[in-house]
């Protein structure tokens, strides 16, 4: 199936810019679906029973409301991501290859990003998380636009396999089910999934992403490639984006001997130790 209304010279769809504000637009009116439509009565309702959450509902359901929206982020994308990464057209050329698909999902990301950066600046989430957002967003905008690495931008989509189970860690803890055997399941879970696709996948990706861009900047910059300064960032970005994974995957590791060792009761400390990582996830 092919998507030639991408492609259309003389549509308003064509332009890549023009895909990217109309995803983010997407993702804003699913916001406002889910803080104004029966969406959030159905959620205070989940979440009142809980003791610890009746001073700041409003609040939590706001959180859910984010995870929802990057749920559905992680659906569609994931198996966009993963047609691109099967497609032999796309791998002869794992940094100038292009095919509708891959542009569809740089587009939908980065409108994903840009609607993730403007929640942090209504609601003040914090200068990390606004950082995130903006460093995400410009870096898929830079591939869809530019039509550079979309078969490494659908590669690093694959991150975010593990995310699902960090959502619904979250959602066991607040509808007061932290002390379950399905809440210990689930966090082994995420941490198998987090370890396989960013620890063990991420660095075979990164090898690759390091080796086809030292085949790009070991010759003279030549009209119509990728600028040599670009991808030099794009290395550094990845080298800060494996530190982090390895730092969060280590927190997870020590809290999960925790809940090993002590039990359900262990479950409060496992939350402390992947606090970080479960909020680098929100957007």
């Amino acid at each position: 199936m092919e998507l030639d209304f991408l492609h259309q010279p003389d549509s308003i769809l064509s332009s890549p810019i023009a895909h990217v504000l109309i995803a983010g637009l997407c993702f804003g009116c699913c916001e406002v679906f889910l803080t104004q439509g029966p969406p959030r009565a159905w959620l205070k309702k989940l979440f009142k029973p809980n003791e610890r959450l009746k001073s700041r509902v409003d609040q939590t359901v706001q959180a859910a409301n984010a995870r929802i929206i990057g749920a559905l982020h992680v659906m569609v994308q994931v198996p966009l991501a993963i047609i691109v990464m099967l497609s032999p057209e796309m791998r002869k050329n794992r940094i100038y290859s292009t095919s509708a698909y891959s542009s569809l999902m740089t587009s939908i990301s980065a409108g994903y990003f840009l609607f993730d950066a403007f929640i942090c600046m209504v609601h003040f989430e914090g200068l990390p998380y606004l950082l995130h957002g903006v460093f995400c967003f410009c870096a898929y905008t830079y591939a869809a636009t530019s039509g550079f690495l979309h078969y490494y931008a659908a590669m690093f989509l694959m991150w975010e396999v593990s995310t699902p189970c960090v959502y619904v860690r979250w959602l066991l803890y607040h509808i007061d089910m932290h002390h379950t055997k399905l809440y210990v399941i689930n966090g082994m879970l995420m941490l198998a999934t987090f370890f396989c696709c960013r620890n063990i996948l991420g660095t075979v990706m990164s090898i690759n992403f390091f080796k086809d861009s030292n085949v790009e900047l070991s010759h003279q910059q030549r009209p119509g490639d990728m600028p040599h300064a670009v991808i030099r960032g794009y290395l550094v970005v990845n080298v800060i984006m494996n530190g982090l994974n390895a730092m969060w995957f280590y927190k997870m590791a020590k809290g999960a001997v925790k809940v090993l060792a002590r039990g359900p009761e262990g479950s409060n400390s496992q939350k402390r130790e992947v606090t970080d990582y479960e909020e680098r996830n929100n957007g």
